[in-house]
């Protein structure tokens, strides 16, 4: 009876025993379960590793697109119309093309240009004058002539000359003209380049602009060169012309005048334009005229020419003429 006793006591003791391990597996497996769960560390790596590579490719995408567009884009200045000026005329010689011009002036009509119609036009890159070697201030180039004329229409002519002293040619002449009140201060200004795409050694190119409407104020002229390059290579630039048998008939404030162009190298050249400066009895310039020729001119070809011009300046006492063209590199001389 006292080892049945015993016995029953053991397996009951056995009992409780296990019932108390049980509590301690169970913690330890839920403590098990939180802790080595992958899924918090999964959720963190895919954040951190998605979310720079999305920023990134959202703030590179505009700027690739956006870069090219803000360097190739130039910013545009306000040309005002001269005498004689043609679309094509105004589009060689500030280094753009007809349909860049029509494109930032919308109704634009080409054979429509009137003196002192504002267009607007993509503007150069020109060397800073500052940091090149080809500045102003390193070549012998002056301005002469400058003067000032009114308009009946309530506007003022501004005009002068470009003379290049050096012994070398330059283009891309980029003048900055103003007119000053009694005080020094400008109140109007306005940036050009010269009439010519060359100004050769020992040459001059004039520049003109209409100021419209006139400053109600006394004024003075005043301009400055503010760039110059010199020219290594002509490339397809053409100035081997000759301006003979000219002559000028003055009826009133219209000049007259004819001769003829030939072309004394041994090139063939189109697109000739001539540009005739007007002076007065002191060598001030009071206009010019720039015209093209219709015809190409083979290597020793010339051709007949007449211009009738109303100076803004009114009575001419002397006149300058000069021609200058394109090489035709795929034609043959003759």
């Amino acid at each position: 009876m006292r080892r049945y006793l015993l016995l029953l006591s053991g397996l009951i003791l056995l009992a409780l025993s296990s019932c108390r391990e049980q509590p301690e597996i169970s913690n330890q497996l839920r403590t098990a379960t939180v802790t080595s769960s992958p899924t918090p560390e999964i959720g963190v790596t895919l954040v951190t590793v998605a979310s720079p590579l999305r920023g990134t490719e959202v703030k590179m995408i505009p700027e690739t697109e956006l870069t090219p567009t803000f360097t190739a884009t130039p910013t545009p200045f306000i040309y005002m119309v001269a005498e004689g000026d043609t679309l094509f005329d105004i589009a060689v010689h500030h280094d753009t093309t007809t349909e860049a011009i029509l494109q930032l002036n919308p109704g634009l009509q080409p054979e429509l240009l009137s003196i002192g119609q504002e267009l607007i036009l993509p503007e150069q890159v020109r060397p800073d004058p500052k940091v090149t070697s080809n500045t102003p201030e390193s070549l012998s180039i002056i301005i002469s002539g400058l003067s000032l004329y009114q308009t009946p229409t309530n506007g003022i002519w501004i005009v002068g000359e470009v003379s290049n002293q050096g012994d070398q040619d330059l283009e891309n002449v980029h003048v900055t003209v103003r007119l000053l009140d009694n005080a020094g201060h400008s109140v109007h200004e306005t940036h050009l380049w010269t009439a010519t795409n060359v100004v050769a050694s020992g040459s001059k190119s004039p520049f003109a602009t209409l100021v419209v409407p006139a400053p109600s104020i006394e004024v003075s002229p005043n301009a400055v060169i503010e760039s110059a390059t010199s020219i290594i290579d002509l490339g397809n630039r053409y100035l081997d012309f000759e301006v003979a048998d000219a002559k000028i008939t003055i009826k009133g404030a219209q000049a007259k005048i004819s001769g003829k162009i030939v072309n004394i190298g041994d090139k063939n050249a189109s697109e000739v334009a001539l540009i005739v400066t007007f002076y007065d009895d002191e060598g001030n310039v009071t206009g010019y005229h720039k015209s093209f020729m219709d015809e190409s001119f083979s290597a020793g070809k010339s051709a007949p020419f007449e211009i009738h011009v109303l100076p803004p300046g009114g009575m001419v006492h002397d006149y300058a003429l000069l021609a200058q063209g394109l090489a035709d590199s795929n034609a043959t001389p003759e």
